[in-house]
């Protein structure tokens, strides 16, 4: 299982093509991509609920705002994006 640190932690960046086993914890960054063939279909699904497209960020520390709320993450591989509460 993926665990994924600051930027400035120093672990490998997430490769999607990597194996991960299961049920061992895994250190990585996240990837870092600033762009995703999936850019334009997540910009729709944005859209459809009210929300207006901000961008990527490459690492965690360059949240900005509050991050109360919803959070929608988008993982690399997927068209679908995961919603996590934080209220």
């Amino acid at each position: 299982m993926p665990v994924f640190r600051s930027c400035e932690a120093g672990y490998p960046n997430w490769n999607n093509n990597d194996y991960i086993p299961s049920g061992v914890e895994i250190d990585f960054s996240p990837n870092g991509a600033l762009t995703s063939p999936n850019t334009s279909y997540i910009q729709a699904i944005l859209a459809a609920q009210g929300i207006t497209w901000q961008g990527f960020v490459s690492c965690f520390e360059n949240f900005t705002g509050p991050m109360d709320g919803i959070w929608r993450v988008i993982p690399g591989n997927s068209k679908m994006p995961m919603e996590m509460s934080n209220t």
